[in-house]
């Protein structure tokens, strides 16, 4: 028997749901559930507003990525922030690029479903 490795943040307990397979990789069922109810709430939604996280999710950023562009050097951010990068980081609040993976995979599903039929 093989053991697969299911990816589940840090700090969160497993779900006690089976896991989801996305390519070839497997991720907790609550985070997966978690980002569905996002895309669902956005999708359901007409007045044009958005979340910050379902924004960041959508524009792909992870918590380094999106401290790169700032275009600030580690010491600036220490004197800024009062953290290191990976202080600020993990203190972003930010999708991971293994909740950005699974983001993609269901929000591409849900397109192609949307999809007409040449």
């Amino acid at each position: 028997m093989t053991t697969r490795h299911v990816w589940c943040p840090p700090g969160q307990e497993p779900s006690k749901l089976p896991p989801v397979r996305i390519g070839e990789a497997w991720y907790d069922a609550d985070v997966c559930a978690e980002i569905q109810r996002l895309i669902d709430e956005h999708d359901a939604r007409d007045d044009g507003l958005t979340e910050d996280r379902y924004f960041v999710l959508e524009c792909g950023q992870t918590p380094h990525e999106a401290i790169e562009a700032t275009g600030l050097n580690d010491q600036e951010i220490v004197e800024q922030f009062g953290m290191d990068r990976d202080q600020l980081a993990a203190s972003l609040g930010l999708p991971s690029r293994e909740e950005l993976t699974i983001f993609n995979h269901l929000r591409a599903a849900r397109h192609a479903l949307r999809s007409p039929v040449d």
